[in-house]
């Protein structure tokens, strides 16, 4: 009994603290109200939801600052450019050289040992002729004239593969680019041998032959300089680009030449585009329009706007990455040689500095650069350029926050060498 009477008491103070913590109601004419005897709890205003705190994104005014890093090797912010190769063309020009020639010949004049006959017409024995030939020396000044093939670099770093990342980007540049021992390729430079002219003397032709040693092949050395600046648009997805160039070649005299070159304009789209992972897919073109010296070839003047499609693409996996450009150079004078450049490169990232330091990173690169001619294949076409395959090896120097500093050297390594080497220093400053 005292048993049963404890459980009731127990269960009868549960139920009365399970009703006052719920809200225990009542139920009048079936509407549910809240009993009068329930004891009023006040309850906080909840706080509202704090947001979630998101780690802070990287400095996009420094180009070098590093993604998260999720992996020790997660890829930075710039992806640097590729290097190039391109020595520019040889043109098959007429050259003339002055000289003058010692020629001799014979003339004739009154005998001044002529007898003339009697006038009496009386006989006399034969005497010397009334004229005789006289042997006469005059120096007559000329000009040689040989075919040669002359290097030309006039129509200035339109190749997309020059100082150029398949990434669109905000940057300015200056590039020198310096080939020793240029040579004109192809058919050209004449062969010693003897030729024929003649002089007018007293109102009659006088023939006479003469010894052209011909030209020996050039050599020459070319510089070339490149200002320009690239600038993004579409939120980062495209970018425009101007290059303007100027260039020296110095040898013999008679093949020094130095200006402006042809200024090229570049537009770039990233069809495909993963920036964290810095992987990327490009189309493109390049407009080259004649606004240095005209090619003086023996067909005349040539000086085309070259017009120039490509593709390019960028892969990246960790500190190693893959860099590449193809596209197609047509012309639009058909005298000239429509192009075919296929061009790929291999960087790795050695070093990647801190912050605060000074040189940024150190990444070496190979690049395989292939030339070749679709059209005018012949050496004797007026503007030539042999297939070549060409490597090219250099090193990018991250300088600061937004400079790249590029040493490189470039050789033939197959086929007609067009130069002895090339040296070539880039400096673009990213903004």
């Amino acid at each position: 009994m005292q048993m049963r009477l404890m459980f009731g008491l127990g269960m009868s103070a549960l139920l009365c603290s399970y009703g006052v913590a719920l809200g225990q109601e009542r139920n009048i004419g079936g509407t549910l109200l809240p009993s009068a005897d329930l004891v009023q709890v006040q309850v906080k205003d909840p706080q509202p939801p704090q947001p979630k705190k998101e780690a802070p994104p990287p400095d996009v005014g420094d180009p070098f600052a590093a993604a998260p890093q999720t992996t020790s090797s997660a890829p930075s912010g710039v992806n640097h450019h590729m290097i190039g190769d391109f020595p520019g063309f040889s043109t098959l020009k007429i050259v003339t050289t002055p000289t003058f020639q010692y020629v001799t010949f014979k003339v004739l004049k009154a005998n001044p040992d002529f007898r003339p006959p009697d006038e009496g017409g009386s006989e006399q024995p034969p005497g010397p002729p009334a004229t005789i030939e006289v042997p006469v020396t005059v120096k007559v000044a000329g000009v040689l004239r040989n075919v040669v093939r002359v290097p030309s670099a006039a129509q200035g770093s339109f190749k997309i593969g020059e100082n150029e990342s398949p990434i669109p980007q905000d940057r300015c540049f200056f590039t020198v680019n310096y080939f020793n021992n240029v040579r004109g390729l192809g058919a050209g430079g004449d062969v010693p041998r003897t030729e024929s002219s003649s002089i007018v003397v007293d109102g009659v032709p006088v023939p006479f032959t003469f010894f052209n040693p011909g030209a020996p092949p050039v050599r020459l050395d070319v510089q070339r300089q490149v200002f320009g600046f690239e600038k993004t648009f579409l939120d980062g997805d495209a970018s425009f680009g101007v290059r303007v160039p100027f260039f020296q070649q110095h040898g013999d005299g008679s093949y020094t030449e130095d200006g402006l070159g042809d200024i090229s304009m570049i537009l770039k789209y990233a069809l495909l585009y993963d920036r964290l992972a810095s992987n990327v897919f490009t189309v493109g073109f390049v407009c080259t329009i004649p606004t240095g010296s005209s090619i003086q070839t023996v067909n005349g003047r040539v000086h085309p706007t070259l017009l120039q499609p490509f593709i390019g693409g960028l892969w990246s996996m960790g500190d190693f990455f893959v860099q590449g450009f193809s596209s197609v150079v047509c012309p639009t004078d058909s005298r000239d040689v429509t192009l075919a450049f296929n061009d790929i490169s291999f960087g790795y990232w050695l070093y990647r500095g801190l912050p605060d330091e000074y040189l940024r990173s150190i990444v070496p690169v190979v690049e395989l650069h292939v030339t070749t001619p679709l059209t005018n294949r012949s050496e004797l076409n007026p503007i030539f350029v042999p297939d070549m395959f060409i490597c090219t090896g250099g090193v990018h120097f991250g300088l600061g926050t937004r400079s790249v500093l590029t040493l490189g050297a470039a050789s033939p390594v197959s086929g007609p060498q067009p130069f002895g080497y090339e040296g070539i220093v880039q400096f673009n400053y990213y903004y």
